[in-house]
């Protein structure tokens, strides 16, 4: 028997059966499924252009660039010492009458950003980046 939308159904309601409402109700939860996947298939393309859109503003990095970074953190903190200076710490006397952390805090944070961004400067030449062509041009002009 063919399926009947809600449409035909309601112009045929002479020949409304449970039989024809089932097959109506399950091509219409077929229906729905068929766009609940197609909504989930534009809402990735929608992800996949965002992100690329996002790789398309971002500074260029060579894989040479990148490794000599990921040595120059990693020699950072394979040095890397901590005092009681670093830290900030709270202690509390637990239940059972011991000496427990209650709060550790990290105080060092923007010395070690610091630190890691020089040893990162480091290892490049650091130039002053090029002016957009309509900058160069206004220069050019004396304007």
């Amino acid at each position: 028997m063919e399926t009947k939308t809600v449409e035909n159904l309601v112009k045929h309601q002479d020949e409304l059966t449970p039989e024809s409402l089932e097959n109506c109700i399950k091509q219409l939860e077929g229906n729905v499924q068929d766009l609940h996947t197609q909504v989930d298939m534009i809402n990735n393309d929608i992800a996949t252009k965002k992100r690329a859109l996002e790789d398309l503003n971002k500074p260029e990095l060579t894989q040479k660039q990148l490794d000599i970074i990921t040595d120059a953190i990693g020699n950072f903190t394979d040095n890397l010492r901590f005092s009681d200076n670093d830290f900030e710490i709270e202690l509390t006397l637990g239940y059972d009458r011991k000496i427990e952390i209650d709060h550790l805090d990290f105080t060092s944070s923007c010395d070690m950003e610091n630190d890691i961004m020089r040893h990162i400067e480091k290892q490049f030449k650091i130039v002053e980046e090029k002016s957009s062509i309509d900058e160069q041009v206004k220069e050019n002009l004396g304007l």
